[in-house]
Formats: structure tokens, C-alpha cells, sequence
């Protein structure tokens, strides 16, 4: 009997083990936590132990490589490009 109980309980606690995002950086480093919602500019987030009642942290997407979700889901985040504008440049010959 105890060791059905234990085996239920390692079956579950791994089940709410993955439910958690990874958030995975440039550098290397990955953040266990619950993504809350991505802006344009920056992720918030927060962290495992602090997701019923802790603060919203925020990083910025250019030190995030791709976000992880619990049900699997990966998400590569994309730096989105400034706008290039072209101007045009009049010179009459006298002035070149």
C-alpha cells in the first residue's frame, strides 16, 4: 500500500513538475517560471516559487533566446526588425 502511495505521488508531483514554462536565455541560463504575457519590447513573468501571490518580474526579449510552455509549446522569440526607410538625396551637378 505504501508503495502505491509513493508511487502516485511521484507520478503527480512530476505531472505539476512540468506544468511550469522554462524560459531559456542567451547566455545560456534557464528560468523556471510562468510567462504571463509577451510584449512587444519585453517577457513578464514569474518565478516558480512566487506564482500564486508574488511579484511580476519583467526581462527584456533581447536576452531571451525561446520560451518553453508546460503543455510543450516553444516559442522562438524574434527581435523585430527597426523599419528602414530610404530618403531620396537631390543634388543638382553644380553641387557634387
Amino acid at each position: 500500500m505504501k508503495t502505491i502511495i509513493l508511487f502516485l505521488f511521484c507520478f503527480f508531483g512530476g505531472l505539476l513538475a512540468q506544468a511550469q514554462d522554462v524560459i531559456f536565455k542567451t547566455s545560456g541560463d534557464k528560468l523556471i517560471a510562468r510567462v504571463t504575457e509577451i510584449r512587444a519590447a519585453d517577457i513578464l513573468y514569474q518565478t516558480a516559487d512566487s506564482v500564486q501571490n508574488g511579484p511580476i518580474l519583467s526581462l527584456p526579449k533581447t536576452e531571451v533566446f525561446m520560451v518553453q510552455y508546460g503543455n510543450g509549446t516553444i516559442e522562438m522569440i524574434k527581435l523585430e526588425a527597426p523599419a528602414v526607410t530610404q530618403r531620396a538625396i537631390l543634388q543638382s551637378p553644380e553641387e557634387l
